[in-house]
């Protein structure tokens, strides 16, 4: 009997393994099974709203460390380099960054940062600066200056992979659809064999197709595919088309 995608969705348990695909996303896998149904009707359930607020490459105590009654800490931390220098914590006076490298946020990456749980190699990692280690006040955060104050706010909530966004908003978008998710996660750019998918269960595995076509000649009836595909915005791709002409052309020979 062929499934479709809904019935598959919504009636399996499943294993999701993947590094998701693009540059620089993540690594990981999970276990899953249905979430449990018996809800009230949302008109009884007290709620009526429910807005999901997912940062990228941010932590806690450097973006709301400031929060009154949370576990957060900005000022008086300091962390060495790779050449032995100490660096302390300080104030951000802006949100680009520009002139310091991208703050190392890989899967590799995160794990010198978190350093067997001693938490302090964040300027071992990468490129990382000192640009690394800044934090912001209440004062500059327009938003969420007053919405933490004002929301739920967790203090003490973990990724499900230490790494990139990607793989997280992957496990989200799995728990929308109504699974439940326990991580397993690998290294990005990750050589898989089929080895690595076997988590000691039996359920079916799910992954998405830039991870697919490492296995594809060890394809097994319990391993499912998700599509990747990419909208663009309109005016993105006209930006980038013009973009793309513009660099052909100067390279055309005269």
């Amino acid at each position: 009997m062929e499934l479709n995608r809904r019935q598959f969705v919504t009636g399996a348990a499943v294993t999701v393994a993947g590094t998701l695909g693009l540059s620089a996303m993540g690594a990981g896998s999970v276990a899953a099974t249905r979430s449990p149904a018996a809800l009230p009707p949302p008109e009884q359930s007290g709620i009526d709203h429910i807005v999901v607020v997912m940062m990228e490459n941010r932590s806690f105590d450097h973006y709301l460390g400031w929060l009154p009654g949370a576990d957060g800490k900005q000022d008086g931390l300091s962390y060495l380099d790779n050449s032995g220098r100490r660096h302390a914590t300080h104030h951000l006076d802006t949100f680009t960054g520009c002139g310091h490298p991208d703050p190392d946020h890989s899967y590799e990456g995160g794990r010198v940062q978190y350093n067997g749980g001693a938490c302090d190699g964040f300027l071992r990692s990468g490129r990382n600066d000192e640009f690394a280690i800044g934090y912001y006040s209440a004062t500059d955060l327009d938003f969420f200056g007053r919405a933490a104050r004002d929301w739920t706010t967790c203090d003490r909530y973990f990724a499900a992979v230490m790494g990139p966004t990607f793989p997280n908003r992957f496990f989200q978008h799995l728990v929308k659809l109504g699974l439940k998710v326990l991580p397993h996660p690998f290294a990005d750019h990750h050589a898989f064999s089929p080895r690595d998918l076997e988590f000691g269960d039996d359920l079916p595995v799910l992954m998405t197709e830039k991870d697919a076509v490492k296995l594809r000649h060890a394809a097994r009836p319990e391993w499912w595919v998700l599509p990747v595909t990419a909208k663009l915005d309109p005016a993105f791709g006209d930006w980038l088309l013009g973009s793309l002409n513009d660099l052909r052309r100067r390279k055309e020979p005269r």
